[in-house]
């Protein structure tokens, strides 16, 4: 049976504030219960940072439920939908460019995840239709720059009407549709402005890095090229602020204002260690994570950028950085409009439980020296006669750093419920430091395994039923009973308590 989701999205004029109002309202066609993040701009940005600005995390709806959200826009804007299962697991997404007047409606298909998911109708309908399938792939984007890049030196002089070349490319259908008067000039302009500024942002930033592409260039050469981009695209313009990642490229901008202040060959010098500041008459010392932006002269984008850094950090690297963080912000930029946010975003996002936690379970690495590559060779090396939880994660994944908040009480209910607790990490091996030292600072008691690529192919083929070659989603949790049989492969997280422990019970009988 096929399942539904209706979303509709109406613009309704607002004069006050030079804001237009848009109202997000749907109905659910849908027998189970599933959640819906909208993420909007914040601060007129691009949600680059995934901040949800609602009280709750998600919306949990159902069939009987209806959607409504408000959002205020200064500029069109692009603004990304998420759907996720019950487990919080995302099974679809959706980037729609809103403009002015529009009235958006879109159908998606929720048993699959492609990009023939959704059914637009509606302002700009064929144009979101486009975009979607375009973004579906992400790395297809890119393919362009990274190929005329590996062209040089050959074609340094063309290497600027190449990449245009590769824009018009992607444009062509949205370019067809505006002569058809079937989109927007609008969405059209800012279309274009979004390409430009992904594959322009990919040459930039692989001139401004340490890496062997930019010793083929002399430094006079990449910089000339590296001005004609930005000559042609104007990254200080404000209105383009809501444009799909344009922050990126805004940001290698100031980088690169800085690279020449300071006459580096790279912007890698930038971010290499904390550094001191002084502004007001006080001296701060900025970790590394923001270094860069105490270059920026432009106050405005200085403010902007190190606050979205700041968000970034609490998201996908929780337990990182503290409150300390947030203090020394409040001190540089006192009054600053992102303070609220930043605040907001550590208390729904930042796991402090987990951070001193002393474990009650120890830490016991397997012996990474045995060749172990598969899920039985795994298991044979646990204690016999025991039920196992399995957590698959990374010390890059802030969603699996944000669970071992729970740990506390899911450590104590698998002691006494004699399931052993195996962690199985899928950091490269050249990252093992990393794995151990994200070990030791969330006191990750339990079993310890860094996966080879034997063993992460076998988990894709036993644990998410998908090819050796095709990407896996983390955090992940898996039930297995003591005969060794999977009995749950994506099993409720920890921060779920009550229903994991029920479906615990439910699957390993006592």
């Amino acid at each position: 049976m096929k399942q539904f989701f209706i979303l509709f999205l109406i613009i309704v004029s607002v004069n006050s504030f030079g804001q237009t109002r848009a109202v997000i309202t749907g109905k659910v066609k849908h027998t189970d219960k599933f959640f819906v993040n909208i993420y909007e701009p914040v601060n007129d940005y691009f949600n680059m940072s995934f901040f949800d600005s609602s009280k709750e995390n998600s919306v949990l709806v159902n069939g009987s439920d209806s959607i409504y959200k408000s959002l205020n826009l200064t500029f069109p804007t692009f603004i990304k939908i998420y759907f996720l299962d019950i487990n919080k697991q995302p099974f679809s997404v959706s980037d729609i460019l809103v403009c002015p007047g529009d009235s958006i409606h879109i159908e998606i298909n929720t048993n699959f995840d492609s990009a023939n998911s959704y059914k637009y109708s509606g302002n700009n309908a064929m144009g979101q239709k486009i975009f979607n399938e375009i973004n579906f792939s992400p790395i297809n984007k890119f393919i362009p720059a990274f190929n005329i890049l590996d062209e040089l030196p050959k074609n340094k002089n063309t290497i600027i009407q190449e990449l245009d070349a590769a824009i018009s490319k992607l444009m062509y259908p949205f370019d067809t549709l505006r002569k058809a008067k079937k989109i927007t000039n609008d969405f059209y302009t800012y279309m274009r402005v979004c390409f430009r500024s992904l594959l322009y942002n990919e040459i930039i930033n692989k001139f401004l890095s340490s890496s062997k592409k930019k010793e083929t260039v002399s430094k006079i050469e990449r910089d000339a090229i590296i001005e004609s981009l930005f000559k042609k695209q104007n990254p200080n313009d404000s209105m383009y602020s809501g444009v799909y990642l344009y922050s990126l490229y805004t940001t290698s901008y100031f980088n690169y204002l800085s690279y020449k202040k300071y006459k580096l060959n790279s912007i890698d010098p930038l971010k290499k260690e904390s550094k001191f500041f002084k502004i007001s008459g006080k001296t701060f010392l900025i970790d590394s994570d923001f270094t860069e932006f105490i270059y920026y002269e432009d106050k405005k984008y200085q403010e902007d950028m190190w606050a979205q850094e700041i968000i970034n950090s609490f998201i996908y690297a929780p337990g990182k950085h503290d409150k300390a963080i947030i203090n020394q912000w409040d001190s540089i930029f006192p009054n600053s409009k992102w303070t609220k946010v930043i605040l907001k975003q550590y208390e729904n996002k930042y796991v402090q439980k987990n951070v001193g936690y002393s474990a009650i379970l120890p830490i016991t690495y397997i012996d990474s020296a045995k060749t172990i590559n598969n899920i039985s060779q795994l298991l044979a090396e646990l204690p016999k006669d025991d039920a196992v939880f399995i957590d698959l994660w990374a010390s890059w994944c802030g969603p699996c750093i944000a669970e071992f908040g729970a740990n506390k009480m899911l450590d104590r209910y698998l002691i006494d419920n004699k399931i052993s607790k195996l962690y199985i990490s899928i950091n490269d091996i050249a990252d093992s430091s990393k794995w151990q030292s994200a070990i030791n600072r969330y006191s990750l008691g339990g079993y310890h395994i860094l996966a080879n690529e034997d063993l992460i192919d076998d988990i894709k083929i036993k644990i998410y039923g998908v090819k050796k070659n095709e990407p896996i989603p983390i955090p992940r949790y898996v039930l297995i009973d003591k005969k060794g049989v999977i009995v749950v492969s994506n099993a409720n997280r920890p921060s779920d308590f009550e229903l994991l422990t029920s479906q615990i019970e439910y699957n390993l009988p006592k």
